[in-house]
C-alpha cells in the first residue's frame, strides 16, 4: 500500500510529495501532477519513505492541482491526493505527532503549508523546551524525543504564543518495570535483596547491594534474588539501591541488628550469679570482667546463641571489687555492679545449766562459715568448723569461769557468765575446782550437726 501527501514549497515554487510504502515488497510507480507533469519510474522499498518535488507554474496560484500514484507496470491508481498552490496567502502551520514504542520515541512534524514564513515553539511538559523554530513556506522539520515512563504533556505553539496542538501522551507501550524488595536474615547472618520485573517486557536494571553492583537482566515477571553476607560489628548499615537507565528508582537503607543481649545479676555473699540472655536471632558475645584494687581478677568471654547461659563466678573475701559485662554489639556496659556485698555474719549462744555442770554452744555458720572455739577458764574445750549454711550445737563442762564462743580472729561471737562457786568445805569445792582447771569434763561431751 502506498500513501501520498503531498504540500507546497512556495519558496522552491515546487509541489513536495511525500511518498510511503507501507506494503511487504518493493513497489515501481510513477508521479503525476495536474498541470506539472509525470515522473516516472520512482522506486519505493518496502516500508521505505521519500519525497519527490515536481515543480509547478508560479501563475498557478489558488489553482487546486491533483496529485495521482499510479504502478509503473500496470497503470492501476495506488493513490490520491490534492493540493491548492496559495503561495500569497499567510503561513498555515501544522502539527502531527507520532509515537514510535519499539524505537522508545515521540516525533513530532511540524510544517507550513502556507505562503509566508512563521514560527514555531514545541514545549514539553516538565522537560525541555525545543527553541522557536522558523519555518519557511512549505517547509517542513521533524524532531524526535524519547519516549517518557510517566507520560507528558506536549505543546506546540504558533508565532503569537497561542496553541496550534496540545497532546498529553501516555504511550502505551509494552516497557519493563522494576519493584525492589529488601531484608535482613539474621538467622543465616546476610542481607537479601530481590528485584522483580513488573512490566511487560523484558529489562535490565543494576542493583547496588551493600558495597556491590550486580547488573539484572529479567523477564517480564521474572524476579532475582542477591545475598550479602553481613560484616562487622552491629548494627550493620546495608545500603540497597536500584538503578534503571542511569537513574536511581529505588533506595532502601536497611540496618543489621540481630542481636537482642540482656544480662541479669544475683549477687550472694561471696559469690555472683550471671543470667547472660540472647533474645533476637544471632550470637551474643559477652566479656565479663571483676576487678579486685584495680586489678583483673576475672576477664571470661561467653558467647550465648539464642536463649540464656548461666555464669557462676566466685568472689574474694573482704574487699572491695567492681563487675562489668560488655556485649559485642552494645555500645554500653549491660551491667556494672560493685561491692563487697553484706554477708550474713555467723552467731552463736551459750546456755548453762549449772544443775547440770553443762554448757550447751550452737553455732550458725551464716553465709561466711566459721571456724570458732569455745573457751572457758582460758582454755579451748572445744573447736567447731562450719561451712556456710551450716550450724550445729556441742556440750561442754561448765564451771566457775565465762564460757566464750571465739571466731578465728579472736573476736567473741557469744559469752555466758560461769556458775557461782559452792561454799568452801564441801564435796562440791572439790569438783569445781577440777572444772576450773579443765581436768574433769573438758572433752567434747555431744556434737550434732544441724542444716
Amino acid at each position: 500500500m502506498v500513501v501520498a501527501r503531498t504540500g507546497v514549497d512556495c519558496g522552491a515554487g515546487a509541489v513536495s510529495v511525500e511518498l510511503a510504502n507501507r506494503g511487504g515488497v518493493a513497489a515501481n510507480v510513477d508521479l503525476a501532477v495536474s498541470r506539472a507533469g509525470v515522473t516516472t519510474g520512482l522506486v519505493l522499498g518496502a516500508g521505505a519513505t521519500t519525497t519527490t518535488t515536481v515543480a509547478v507554474d508560479p501563475t498557478l496560484e489558488n489553482t487546486r492541482l491533483d496529485v495521482r500514484v499510479l504502478d509503473h507496470l500496470s497503470g492501476e491508481l495506488l493513490a490520491r491526493d490534492a493540493v491548492t498552490v496559495d503561495c500569497e496567502a499567510p503561513a498555515r502551520p501544522a502539527a502531527t505527532v507520532t509515537v514510535d514504542c519499539p524505537a522508545g520515541v515521540v516525533r513530532v512534524r511540524l510544517a507550513n503549508e502556507g505562503g509566508e514564513a512563521t514560527r514555531l515553539t514545541v514545549v514539553r511538559v516538565r522537560h525541555e523546551t525545543v527553541p522557536p523554530t522558523e519555518l519557511a513556506p512549505g517547509a517542513v522539520l521533524e524532531l524526535e524525543f524519547p519516549l517518557g515512563d510517566d507520560g507528558e504533556d506536549l505543546l506546540v505553539l504558533d508565532a503569537d504564543g497561542g496553541e496550534l496542538l496540545r497532546r498529553h501522551l501516555e504511550p502505551d507501550c509494552p516497557r519493563p518495570r522494576f519493584e525492589l524488595d529488601a531484608g535482613i536474615d539474621c538467622g543465616a547472618g546476610r542481607a537479601l535483596a530481590t528485584v522483580t520485573n513488573r512490566g511487560d517486557a523484558p529489562g535490565e536494571a543494576t542493583l547496588v547491594l551493600g558495597p556491590t553492583s550486580h547488573v539484572l537482566e529479567l523477564d517480564a515477571g521474572a524476579s532475582r534474588t542477591v545475598e550479602s553476607t553481613l560484616t562487622g560489628p552491629e548494627p550493620v548499615a546495608v545500603p540497597v539501591r536500584l538503578v534503571v537507565d542511569g537513574v536511581e528508582t529505588s533506595r532502601l537503607d536497611l540496618e543489621a541488628d540481630c542481636v537482642d543481649p540482656s544480662a541479669a545479676v544475683d549477687v550472694a555473699c561471696r559469690a555472683l550469679t550471671l543470667t547472660l540472655a540472647e533474645r533476637g536471632e544471632g550470637l551474643a558475645r559477652f566479656t565479663v570482667v571483676i576487678t579486685v584494687d584495680g586489678a583483673d581478677l576475672v576477664r571470661r568471654p561467653v558467647v550465648v546463641e539464642p536463649g540464656a547461659d548461666t555464669v557462676d563466678i566466685p568472689l574474694p573475701a573482704g574487699g572491695a571489687w567492681r563487675l562489668r559485662v560488655d556485649e559485642a554489639t552494645e555500645s554500653a556496659p549491660l551491667a556494672v555492679v560493685e561491692g563487697p556485698a553484706a554477708c550474713t555474719e555467723p552467731t552463736a549462744s551459750v546456755t548453762v545449766d549449772c544443775a547440770t555442770g553443762r554448757a550447751r554452744v550452737a553455732v550458725d555458720g551464716g553465709e561466711t562459715g566459721v571456724e570458732a572455739g569455745v573457751v572457758t577458764g582460758g582454755r579451748v574445750v572445744a573447736v567447731v568448723s562450719l561451712e556456710p549454711g551450716r550450724s550445729g550445737d556441742v556440750e561442754v563442762a561448765a564451771g566457775p569461769h565465762p564460757v566464750e564462743v571465739r571466731d578465728a580472729a579472736g573476736g567473741v561471737l557469744a559469752r555466758s557468765d560461769g556458775c557461782p562457786v559452792p561454799p568452801s568445805g564441801t564435796a562440791g569445792t572439790v569438783a569445781w575446782a577440777l572444772l576450773g582447771a579443765g581436768v574433769a569434763l573438758s572433752a567434747v561431751a555431744a556434737w550434732r550437726w544441724r542444716t
